[in-house]
């Protein structure tokens, strides 16, 4: 006797309903890895520096990003009163006696010309106990940070910018127009309240305008680049410039 089996409307149903579940599933996961690929080309850097044998990777960010932060590692660095028995100021002269090693002496040249240079006191960092002193020549700037301790001198194209957790200090200069001052970055590390220069890189083609650090690793940069007439346009950058 031959038995047929019929296959119940309430099977197919659920069995539909099985089949639909399971398209709906692919067709989401086909949306997010769509939308995982945006992201991932959407993060891509816009550019990139070579330091030594490194690659460091240039993120483009909104203005509204980089103007989120307000800490300023240049101001916001505790200083000390002047110890007028290490640093003694006489006429044009700022004479720094160290603890140990050489006395340094910063002896201002008023006569006009290439040679032309005057030295300014702006204040003792207490964070590696050193002299923060401005030098101004005749068509460019430095400024030297002396060691109380050693006298050790480092020379930086501008204002020291210390990181948030105070080991680190970027330099930025932005020459490239005139070509007086060198255009680029300086990064430095502390270590025992010695200041050791990690790389100096200068750029050709675009300028680092101002420098803000968005983490202990990480810095924001307004890039200026000149069009064929020397006028600026501006965008935003970030970058990790610790390993």
């Amino acid at each position: 006797m031959f038995v047929y089996f019929g296959v119940s409307s309430n099977y197919k149903k659920q069995n539909m309903r099985h089949i639909l579940t399971l398209a709906i599933i692919i067709l989401a996961f086909g949306c997010n890895s769509k939308k995982e690929d945006s992201k991932q080309s959407d993060s891509l850097p816009i550019d990139s520096l070579t330091i030594g044998n490194r690659t460091v990777y240039l993120d483009s960010i909104t203005l509204s990003e980089f103007e989120t932060i307000h800490s300023d590692g240049i101001k916001n660095i505790d200083s000390l009163s002047i110890d007028t028995t290490k640093i003694i100021f006489k006429h044009d002269t700022i004479l720094i006696l160290p603890k140990t090693g050489k006395k340094v002496v910063f002896a201002n040249d008023t006569i006009e010309g290439e040679n032309m240079v005057t030295y300014k006191y702006l204040k003792t960092i207490k964070l590696c106990n050193v002299v923060e002193i401005e030098a101004t020549y005749w068509e460019w700037s430095r400024i030297f940070l002396v060691s109380l301790n050693t006298g050790k001198q480092t020379e930086l194209w501008d204002f020291p910018n210390f990181s948030p957790n105070n080991k680190y200090i970027i330099s930025s200069s932005g020459g490239l127009e005139s070509g007086e001052m060198p255009n680029g970055i300086q990064l430095y590390k502390i270590e025992n309240n010695d200041i050791k220069l990690v790389f100096e890189k200068e750029i050709d083609n675009w300028i680092p305008n101002e420098i803000k650090w968005k983490s202990d690793s990480t810095i924001l940069i307004k890039r200026a680049k000149l069009d064929k007439n020397d006028n600026r346009t501006y965008d935003y950058l970030k970058t990790k410039i610790i390993q």
